[in-house]
């Protein structure tokens, strides 16, 4: 038993330095005494692999990392579930887990909705009663942040992997953009990305014609960042001054076949100083990318 306990408490030695040498990375990091640096996390994908099965164990792993690290709050893109076609009470089953699962994050939570909630029947009733509203913005410190809900097609009320605001939403973001105007900063998370190329412009997006309006507005209103997941890779992208990523690593399978990405199980740390931001890609074994500029 002593040698268990020391081996425990040498892990958790290695955890905390580990994670104060992330910190301590960049001569950038807010103080936490300044009112406009703040620090979030961005994940996603973190659903189980098949229905039945418990949350992934990176997600887990990931969520006491985040712990440590103490960040003012964080988002989660989309796909907490397995969902689509299986049995209400399995699905239900899911969501107390998943819930259960995020009780250990000691700081505020955002969830993004995902094609795997609202796919299957009753997705959009059963995602509200758990988790809240589908879309929906709020502000700290000085900055504006937009979840938006891109599994939607309203028009023909349909849902999951649409790609899609539907008219009603789109006036909402559009309505709210210009509201938050003068914020410090804007940033946008959805689950389905915008791009997922940027030389080709490839998309997730169906309705390619609002995808590019959508685009107009973030350029039009200075949105400083757009986070979304899906696609089980990360990736950064640079379009017309915007920064775009994807950030799927959160605990699903991978996607391997996903070769211009980076196939790492991950998530985003994401500080901010005024108007001056900086990411972090993190594996959990308190690895990370070198600092990417916005």
């Amino acid at each position: 038993m002593k040698n268990s306990g020391q081996k425990n408490l040498k892990s958790t030695l290695i955890i905390l330095f580990s994670l104060l040498s992330l910190l301590a990375t960049s001569s950038d990091i807010p103080s936490a005494n300044q009112s406009s640096s703040f620090r979030f996390i961005v994940l996603g994908d973190s659903r189980p692999i098949f229905p039945g099965a418990p949350q992934a164990y990176p997600f887990k792993m990931m969520l006491d990392e985040i712990n440590l690290i103490y960040p003012d709050f964080v988002v989660n893109v989309g796909d907490l579930i397995v969902g689509y076609m299986c049995p209400e009470k399995e699905v239900r089953r899911q969501y107390e887990d998943y819930l259960l699962t995020i009780k250990r994050c000691l700081m505020p939570y955002y969830n993004v909705v995902g094609n795997h909630e609202v796919a299957g029947e009753k997705g959009e009733e059963l995602y509200e009663e758990y988790l809240g509203r589908l879309y929906y913005s709020f502000d700290y410190e000085g900055s504006h942040f937009i979840v938006l809900d891109t599994d939607i097609n309203q028009e023909i009320g349909k849902r999951g992997d649409t790609g899609k605001l539907g008219e009603k939403q789109y006036k909402w973001f559009k309505d709210d953009l210009k509201a938050n105007k003068d914020k410090e900063n804007i940033f946008v998370f959805m689950h389905k990305p915008m791009y997922s190329d940027e030389d080709k412009r490839e998309s997730c997006w169906s309705d390619l014609g609002e995808r590019d309006k959508v685009h107009e507005l973030f350029k039009k209103y200075k949105v400083k960042a757009v986070f979304a997941g899906d696609i089980h890779i990360y990736k950064k992208m640079k379009i017309d001054g915007i920064d775009y990523y994807i950030s799927g690593g959160g605990g699903a399978e991978q996607d391997w076949k996903e070769s211009d990405g980076m196939c790492i199980y991950h998530y985003l740390l994401v500080y901010v100083k005024g108007e001056k931001v900086e990411v972090k890609v993190v594996t959990p074994l308190h690895k990370h990318i070198p600092p990417l500029h916005l």
